[in-house]
């Protein structure tokens, strides 16, 4: 999957995921993968117990300190997809929540497609071959290429916000009279 060196190298270790049947996964060391959800359940409490357990196995072999994740019903006019996706976005932020209240950001479809391609409606096509051209690495389908591209946009997004924040702290203080 890797092409060159990690692109997604970060002090503060953290995770993009792609929630749906099949979950993307991108981790600032260089993982990129994706897990398989199944939509047909024996039970309703299973999948958001699956994706938790799968949660923290991937915590202890890959630490991590915040969270992204897309927030990819919004705009849907099909009810199952939406519930679907919610669910999984509700087993991440208890996950989150229960084991240290990780951070966890939402960003839309439309915001990690526009940071990669410049457009808000490129295609898988389009978003695969971003991830090949600008971040280096050959993502297996499109589920890798969005959690690369929501990783990519996690990190700037932050990395903004530090810069931000040290723009700031570095102007004086104005004294009151």
């Amino acid at each position: 999957m890797s092409m060159s060196p990690n692109p997604f190298h970060s002090d503060t270790p953290g995770l993009a995921i792609d929630p749906a049947t099949v979950t993307g996964i991108a981790h600032t060391d260089g993982l990129v993968t994706t897990w398989s959800m199944a939509s047909q359940l024996p039970h309703a409490g299973y999948l958001p117990a699956e994706l938790m357990r799968r949660l923290g196995n991937l915590h202890q072999r890959h630490p991590f300190e915040w969270i992204a994740v897309e927030h990819a019903s919004m705009g849907t006019t099909r009810k199952r997809t939406a519930e679907f996706h919610g669910l999984l976005r509700g087993a991440i932020e208890i996950w989150a929540f229960q084991n240290g209240r990780i951070p966890v950001k939402r960003y839309m479809p439309t915001s990690i497609k526009k940071h990669l391609t410049g457009n808000g409606r490129a295609t898988k096509q389009q978003m695969m071959a971003a991830c090949r051209t600008l971040l280096g690495i050959a993502p297996k389908n499109d589920n890798e290429a969005d959690a690369a591209a929501l990783l990519s946009l996690a990190l700037a997004d932050r990395k903004a916000k530090q810069i931000q924040s040290q723009a700031r702290r570095s102007q004086p203080r104005q004294r009151r009279l």
